[in-house]
């Protein structure tokens, strides 16, 4: 694991004292070692920083093959280089470490861009091809690893994360305004778009390459397959191959020279982690939870440690109040880079650190597993919707159904009001597409000529809409492999744990297993209105009933409690000059000054965390030498250690 730079400049002469800049602007990727390549004309140079996770001795980066020609800037794991490594060497090649960095160089020296389909991990990477003066680059299936870019005067820049962009002297500091409406309706930023203007991230299961000649081209390299009928499946059979799947998939990610842990929530996905984590680990494998203090319905612990107790392991928990929020904000801001508007990144950061001060440097974690196999309840309430809109229309027409709902308007929540009128008009969009703003929320907010892009027209665009219950299903797997998982779920993944220098690795998102759920026929993942039912057979003999039986409990967070808690520094930050430069005045004095709701949550986290960013990385201002408790309202503090 580590985080890179590259720099490519036709014309001017790169400095290493650049380099290095950009490179330690993100040291906390990699703490442990770093290393600079420069050309011998110097108008390209790859920085990097290392976490030594396998092979401690060996693997430093950037990494060059064994006459030069091509060299590598390298972040992620990939889990199969032991077998890549053995074809490459049946083929001739010979290996000096024993680290997944060379079996990547060598995959592309024999493979060419196919090598992409070769590697079962999360990655992004980048290579320099000296004898044909091109780069080439790629982020994994899912989008675990990010990768962003920007163009120069005279070239182009990419990096493992924004910061380090930022410190190149072409690169200025201005807001995307299209990507800013849809940033408050997706509560992240859809790529290739950031909120900054000029800068672009490389979108999930895609690659590309720069030459001189044809400048810089990105393309897809891998996709969802479509579902299957299996119409003589014999559910057993295949119940048995996903358990083999997942148990192969969580080995494969327990490799590693240092010590590794799991989070653990006590649901479904982070109890299957560790119940096949334990088969392979010699000692009590170390699992962490965390909570909020004072909201029982947030709160999992007990559920953790029950599942601890059952398997064993050494637990370790963390219960967090309202001035873990406050003091953990100026660093939130600073280590999203684009704001992140997921209350949940809270929990994970104070995790994260806990996690390292434990002495873990790896964590399994099971995102991937309520997208693959359909664990959430909003798609029941989808095909719900879709039936009752489909009896209505028996009876009338469609034209009348609109004119209908747009009476209803000013009685229901605007979101759903938008979602039921485009379900008349082209089909249900994407469940989970929209957690943020309204459209006609954003245009109260954005001032005028400045009403932001419609989500819902980029979603049905990018993802299609469904009038049937697997289309929903297909366009629901597409919007959240295509935006919501690697933009917003994943990137609050890779920040926060990146942030205290750990790892976290997701067995769910293993391709194989991927790929086995996308298949299968819907019914095979669904009943009753309930999702996982393939998943809940797989794991009966090895998850304990009580954890099978337990309803879902979402990760959250107590966002109404923190309207309060942070109001003061919400006025401090929102109603000033630089942010009516975007939203109007009276708008925002308004949501300061409403009742708190759910939405208003939602609403106040949005527009809070984009004005602490705009000050920190807009403005120039380091929030981390800002205190927002002089302003805060006072609380105790949180709690931290192992169980006995």
């Amino acid at each position: 694991m580590c985080g890179f730079v590259v720099v490519i400049d036709k014309e001017r002469e790169l400095e290493a004292g650049l380099l290095v800049r950009m490179r330690d602007a993100i040291i906390h990727r990699g703490p442990d070692e770093e290393g600079i390549w420069l050309s011998e004309d110097h108008h390209v140079g790859l920085g990097t920083r290392r976490l030594k996770i396998i092979d401690l001795v060996g693997g430093q980066q950037p990494m060059a093959n064994e006459d030069g020609t091509l060299v590598l800037a390298y972040n992620g794991e990939v889990y199969n280089h032991r077998a890549l490594r053995e074809e490459l060497e049946q083929a001739g090649r010979r290996f000096r470490t024993k680290c997944d960095t060379e079996v990547v160089l060598a995959a592309y020296e024999a493979y060419g861009d196919d090598c992409l389909e070769r590697l079962d991990g999360m990655f992004a990477f980048a290579i320099w091809d000296q004898r044909r003066r091109r780069h080439f680059f790629a982020r994994d299936r899912a989008g675990e690893k990010p990768l962003y870019y920007a163009p120069t005067r005279t070239g182009v820049l990419f990096a493992s994360e924004i910061k380090a962009l930022l410190e190149h002297p072409d690169i200025s500091r201005s807001v995307d305004q299209e990507a800013l409406g849809y940033y408050l309706t997706f509560l992240t930023t859809p790529a290739p778009s950031t909120l900054f203007a000029g800068i672009s991230k490389l979108a999930a299961a895609h690659c590309g390459s720069w030459t001189a000649d044809q400048g810089l081209r990105t393309w897809r390299w891998w996709d969802l397959p479509g579902r299957e009928p299996m119409l003589d499946a014999n559910e057993e059979e295949l119940a048995a191959e996903l358990c083999a799947l997942f148990h192969a998939s969580v080995e494969e990610r327990m490799m590693s020279d240092v010590p590794i842990g799991v989070y653990l929530s006590g649901g479904i996905d982070s109890s299957a982690n560790v119940a096949f984590m334990s088969r392979h680990s010699r000692d009590p494998l170390r699992t962490f939870s965390v909570a909020f203090a004072d909201e029982p319905s947030l709160d999992e612990l007990s559920h953790a440690r029950t599942v601890s107790d059952y398997f064993g392991t050494d637990h370790h928990e963390l219960v967090l109040d309202d001035q873990d929020v406050l003091r953990c904000l100026p660093e939130l801001i600073h280590h999203q880079d684009e704001p992140l508007a997921d209350p949940v990144c809270v929990p994970l950061f104070h995790l994260a650190r806990l996690t390292k001060e434990s002495g873990v440097t790896v964590v399994q974690v099971g995102e991937g597993s309520d997208e693959s196999f359909f664990g959430y309840p909003v798609y029941d309430k989808a095909f719900r919707t879709m039936r009752s809109l489909r009896r209505r229309g028996r009876f009338l027409p469609r034209g009348l159904l609109r004119v209908g709902y747009a009476g209803l308007a000013p009685f229901m929540d605007e979101t759903r009001y938008e979602l039921t009128r485009e379900a008349l008009v082209r089909g249900i969009v994407a469940p989970h597409a929209f957690p943020g703003l309204s459209q006609r929320h954003k245009e109260r907010l954005l001032v005028s000529g400045n009403d932001g892009s419609s989500a819902i027209d980029y979603a049905v665009a990018q993802f299609g809409s469904a009038r049937t219950n697997d289309e929903v299903a297909s366009i629901g797997l597409a919007h959240e492999f295509g935006l919501r998982m690697p933009e917003l779920l994943l990137m609050r993944i890779d920040k926060m744990t990146m942030a205290a220098s750990v790892e976290a690795r997701a067995p769910f998102l293993d391709p194989q297993l991927v790929e086995f759920a996308a298949r299968l026929p819907l019914a095979l993942h669904l009943a009753n209105g309930k999702g996982k039912r393939i998943l809940k057979r797989a794991f009966s003999t090895v998850v304990p009933e009580f954890v099978l039986a337990r309803p879902k409990q979402g990760f959250g967070a107590p966002l109404r409690r923190w309207l309060s808690s942070l109001q003061a520094v919400a006025q401090a930050e929102l109603l000033h000059e630089q942010i009516y430069e975007y939203f109007d005045e009276s708008a925002l004095r308004q949501v300061l000054g409403q009742t708190p709701t759910p939405r208003g949550g939602v609403e106040f986290w949005v527009l809070l965390n984009f004005a602490l960013w705009h000050r920190h990385w807009i403005e120039g201002e380091d929030l981390r030498e800002f205190s927002p408790l002089a302003t805060a309202s006072p609380s105790t503090s949180g709690s931290v250690g192992p169980l006995p």
